[in-house]
């Protein structure tokens, strides 16, 4: 099974997971560990070539350029765990932002696609 594939090269154990609906590109599923959420978002390694290694690069960006008080009041910024290939499909392994915690502060539609929470 391929999730079986990337959680052990992750070196991550989940208790359950949850397939998380509305990606055109993507398979995306939310992972449950005993004590983290992660976010793992997967699709064709050839179509999509180097897809998640640039938005990796992209979310270690924002997070290193956003100064740290900055970053505790705007956005949370996803921590990216891993990407790689697994047969055939690469995958991005981050911890998982909810925003449900702080239901004011409503996300962007320009930075969902990005998995960016606000704080």
């Amino acid at each position: 099974m391929l999730l079986k594939g990337i959680l052990e090269d992750c070196g991550v154990t989940i208790n359950r997971y949850e397939p998380v609906p509305g990606g055109d590109i993507n398979h995306c599923y939310c992972l449950y560990a005993h004590n983290a959420k992660y976010f793992l978002k997967v699709n064709d390694a050839k179509r999509y070539s180097r897809m998640f290694e640039k938005e990796a690069n992209g979310l270690q960006a924002l997070s290193n350029g956003l100064p740290t008080l900055e970053r505790m009041t705007t956005l949370i910024v996803p921590e990216v765990i891993k990407c790689g290939i697994e047969k055939q499909q690469q995958y991005l392994l981050s911890h998982k932002v909810d925003a449900r915690h702080n239901p004011s502060r409503l996300l962007p539609p320009y930075l969902q696609f990005f998995n960016l929470s606000p704080h």
